[in-house]
């Protein structure tokens, strides 16, 4: 008896063999509302008219409810309001009037920033448009905007560079005397 209370049941299908055939998937259960006999095929895809209507449907349906909730939140803050002292409106008054600021005082930080970093770019040769927008995406941290703007001011910056070197260079004095037969070097073919 004490040797059947220590002993563990061994599950044998653990260490069978697997079988070599397949187990057969199981069928697919059929529609509860489709007719006995018939194909259980998906419908035909919606036209694109069709589809177009259904999200138009589904975005007001959306909005409806969206309102609906503004205006529940509405009735809720007023019926909460209603029940607050004195104090506690004032608390929550100089609180809302603190965050506005705090909102606007952040505004005018990043405002700032981005005047300083816009003159910047223009003392580098960007355009008031190209340093505006190189600032904001600067300020930002979009690296590919900012890297966007940087490789075409560089193209247009080459391409200055180009044509001032080009109407600066001299104009190449390849054949300008051909009528002058005062040629040093044809000269010293001529005098042997």
């Amino acid at each position: 008896m004490k040797e059947e209370k220590n002993r563990i049941p061994l599950n044998l299908q653990f260490f069978a063999a697997p079988s070599s055939d397949p187990e057969p998937s199981p069928e697919p259960e059929p529609n509860p509302n489709s007719e006995p006999g018939t194909d259980p095929t998906p419908d035909p895809e919606p036209s694109p008219e069709e589809q177009i209507q259904a999200l138009m449907v589904e975005n007001a349906k959306l909005k409806k409810a969206q309102e609906k909730a503004a205006s529940e939140a509405a009735d809720y803050k007023k019926k909460y309001n209603a029940t607050l002292s004195e104090k506690e409106k004032a608390s929550l008054e100089k609180a809302a009037k603190e965050a506005e600021r705090e909102e606007q005082y952040q505004s005018l930080l990043r405002e700032n920033q981005i005047n300083k970093l816009e003159k910047n770019f223009v003392l580098l040769g960007y355009s008031d448009e190209q340093a505006n927008k190189a600032a904001t995406a600067q300020y930002d941290g979009d690296t590919e905007t900012l890297f966007k703007i940087q490789s075409e001011v560089q193209q247009a910056l080459v391409k200055k560079k180009e044509a001032e070197w080009i109407k600066s260079r001299p104009e190449p004095n390849a054949g300008n005397g051909e009528n002058d037969k005062s040629d040093p070097f044809l000269a010293g073919f001529n005098n042997k």
